[in-house]
């Protein structure tokens, strides 16, 4: 194995540079970006115009998979990394060196036409500089939901209406719904999203079908659990074991009632557990973690 550390490229399904601050993948790469450099490699980003670019002819490329497909560069090794829809093209699997996936049950589907020695499971992650416990004497408030409305309405804001409950949103697209009455801002700047959430009552999450048809959770979970709050969310079908203590699982609005109820009225121990489970989320679930992962394949 040589001494030598690789360089990576995050290539992103972001379409340009100046739209990239609109796009929560730029950031996801920010993110990955930082943990690979504190490791001692190089890394950068590329949205989708400047995929074909290289600066050295030894770049590993991450691909953050999106709808686009990705035509891997002459001689650059290719991991995808699948962590919403499990689509990947023919010319994709047959070109990729390694796919890494974020749930197990799209992982045994992908395993089935690339391999199990091609494959890896790798979950979610979140940025350890951006999400991170409150500050003692900030209050926690509100169940907060921040997310586009997304067509019409979300499962979880549903619920939230046919029980009463009282909601913070933050996303566009809600003042065309009955629930527009509880929007508190359409944009919420990604460096402020850490502040939002540690000072929440509890998160509210939900998915899209796409990551229910394959079973990965959403990265705002990661998110909200590193920031040391409780989290409401849909079933997806699976979640990681060591995070289901601290997930409200509801199916309907009844339990959605119930999930609100308990964390209204959670004890010390309850909170207490659940900042010891955010500090062990730096060294598990962290991008830290998951650059190690990719770098332990590189060098392997």
């Amino acid at each position: 194995m040589s001494d030598i550390l690789p360089s990576f490229v995050i290539q992103l399904p972001v379409p340009n540079r100046k739209v990239r601050k609109r796009w929560g993948d730029f950031f996801f790469g920010v993110g990955l970006v930082a943990a690979f450099q504190r490791l001692g490699c190089t890394a950068r980003l590329q949205t989708q115009d400047e995929w074909a670019r290289a600066d050295a002819p030894d770049e590993i490329d991450i691909v953050l998979k999106g709808g686009a497909t990705y035509a891997p560069r002459d001689g650059h090794r290719t991991y995808f990394w699948t962590m919403s829809k499990e689509f990947l093209t023919r010319e994709e699997i047959a070109a990729g060196d390694h796919f890494f996936v974020a749930g197990p049950d799209a992982l045994e589907r992908i395993r089935e036409r690339v391999g199990e020695e091609r494959s890896s499971l790798m979950l979610q992650a979140f940025d350890r500089d951006r999400m991170g416990p409150a500050e003692p004497g900030e209050i926690r408030d509100g169940l907060r939901f921040v997310g586009i409305a997304r067509g019409g309405m979300r499962t979880v804001v549903q619920w939230g209406l046919d029980t009463g409950t009282q909601l913070q949103l933050w996303g566009n697209g809600w003042e065309e719904t009955p629930a527009a009455h509880f929007v508190k801002g359409h944009r919420v700047d990604n460096t402020a999203l850490g502040a939002l959430y540690r000072t929440s009552l509890a998160v509210l999450n939900d998915h899209t079908s796409a990551m229910h048809k394959a079973g990965i959770p959403s990265n705002r979970i990661f998110d909200a659990l590193a920031c040391g709050v409780p989290v409401i969310t849909d079933d997806v079908g699976w979640y990681p074991d060591d995070l289901r203590p601290f997930l409200k699982i509801v199916h309907d609005a009844e339990e959605f009632r119930a999930a609100v109820d308990a964390v209204s009225a959670e004890t010390a121990d309850d909170c207490a557990k659940r900042l010891a489970f955010a500090a062990e989320m730096r060294e598990r679930h962290s991008f830290d973690a998951r650059a190690r992962q990719f770098l332990e394949i590189a060098q392997a």
